[in-house]
C-alpha cells in the first residue's frame, strides 16, 4: 500500500527526464549546438539507460529503455516506466520529474512507495508517487537523502559551450483527462517548480538561461521535448 508522509515545508527541483530512442540521438544533436555531455548510465535491474546534460541547478535525463525484460520486471515494474516508454499507446506521460529538499528530517511529501534499485547510492531512497490514476501526469519522485543541485561539490561539467547555465523554467503540456490531479502534482504547484497547461499530444518546454546566444531548439523528431535558451 502507499505511504503518506509529512507535507515538506519546501520542495526543490533535482532532475527531469524524458523518454527517447535507444542511444537518445537527440543528445547528438545537442552536442552540435554547444552543450557538453556528463555522464552515462545503465540502471541494471531497471531496464533503462541514459544520457544526460547538468545545469547549476538541475538535470535534464534522456531515457530510453536498455532491457525490456528487466523493465517489465519486479521491482522495476512497480515504476511503470515501461508504461511512460510506451507513451502513444498506454496515454501515460513519457516524463518524470525528481523533487529533493534540504530538510532531513521528513522522508516523502506525498502519498507514495519506496523504490530501491540497486544501482542508486547508498543512503538514497527513490519515493515513486502514487499518481498512476493520473497517467497524464509525469512520474514524479522524491529522491530522499539526495542533495539539491548547487549545495554539493559535482565533477559533472556545468559549463557549455554555448553559455547554457541553469535551468529558468520546465513547462508541460499534459493530455489531460479530467480536472482532478494528484496530491504529487499539487505538491509541484503549491512550490511552482513546474508550470502546467492542457493539450494533446504530451508535451515539454525546458528554458534555460544562457550567456550566449538565445535560440529555440526543437527536439521533436526524437521525443517531446523543445528547448529555449533565453
Amino acid at each position: 500500500m502507499p505511504k503518506r508522509h509529512h507535507r515538506l515545508m519546501s520542495l526543490e527541483f533535482h532532475h527531469f527526464f524524458v523518454f527517447t530512442g535507444i542511444n537518445a540521438p537527440a543528445v547528438d544533436h545537442l552536442l552540435t549546438l554547444g552543450f557538453c555531455e556528463g555522464s552515462r548510465n545503465i540502471h541494471k535491474g531497471q531496464g533503462t539507460a541514459n544520457r544526460r546534460l547538468f545545469f547549476s541547478n538541475g538535470m535534464i535525463e534522456f531515457l530510453w529503455v536498455a532491457d525490456e525484460k528487466e523493465i517489465r520486471s519486479a521491482p522495476a515494474s512497480q515504476t511503470l516506466l515501461f508504461a511512460r516508454h510506451y507513451s502513444k499507446e498506454t496515454g501515460f506521460a513519457p516524463f518524470g520529474v525528481g523533487l529533493c529538499t534540504a530538510d532531513k528530517l521528513v522522508v516523502s511529501p506525498f502519498e507514495s512507495r519506496p523504490y530501491r534499485p540497486k544501482y542508486f547510492p547508498k543512503g538514497v531512497v527513490f519515493w515513486n508517487a502514487a499518481n498512476e490514476k493520473f497517467p497524464w501526469e509525469p512520474m514524479i519522485f522524491y529522491l530522499e537523502g539526495a542533495h539539491p543541485p548547487g549545495t554539493k561539490e559535482s565533477s559533472e561539467p556545468i559549463n557549455h559551450g554555448n553559455g547554457a547555465a541553469e535551468i529558468e523554467l520546465i513547462s508541460l503540456r499534459l493530455a489531460r483527462k479530467e480536472k482532478r490531479e494528484s496530491d504529487a502534482l499539487k505538491a509541484i504547484k503549491e512550490n511552482k517548480i513546474l508550470r502546467f497547461v492542457d493539450g494533446a499530444p504530451a508535451h515539454a518546454h525546458i528554458q534555460i538561461k544562457t550567456s550566449g546566444r538565445k535560440q529555440a531548439i526543437d527536439l521533436s523528431a526524437w521525443c517531446p521535448l523543445s528547448l529555449e535558451l533565453v
